[in-house]
């Protein structure tokens, strides 16, 4: 008799056991299925924004590729203007150094 119902008691722990394993499985499942749904939404709007940012640096070295261009073009003004420069400062000297001379034998009042 005690044998019994040691036997069924078990057995009851065993199935009690079984269905709150089983209820705990669901909802640790249920628990990762929504946090991998949230994961995935917030995977897919980082790597929109990943995209945009891309899209962004291309379009900004493409101008980049532009103005290193223009650069280069006012660079080469730049040292024209400045051989041109010393050229009229060497001619501006030479004037000076015959005013000079001038100046200096001219007679002052």
């Amino acid at each position: 008799m005690w044998a019994d119902w040691l036997v069924w008691a078990s057995l009851a722990v065993l199935v009690v056991a079984v269905v709150a394993a089983t209820v705990l499985l669901a909802r640790r499942g249920l628990e990762l299925l929504r946090t991998a749904r949230g994961s995935a939404a917030a995977l897919a709007e980082s790597l929109e924004h990943l995209a945009t940012s891309v899209e962004a640096a291309s379009e900004h070295s493409a101008e980049l590729a532009d103005r290193g261009a223009r650069l280069e073009q006012s660079l080469g003004r730049l040292e024209a203007s400045r051989a041109r420069l010393g050229v009229l400062q060497a001619a501006l000297d030479d004037v000076r150094d015959a005013v000079g001379r001038v100046a200096g034998v001219y007679p002052r009042r």
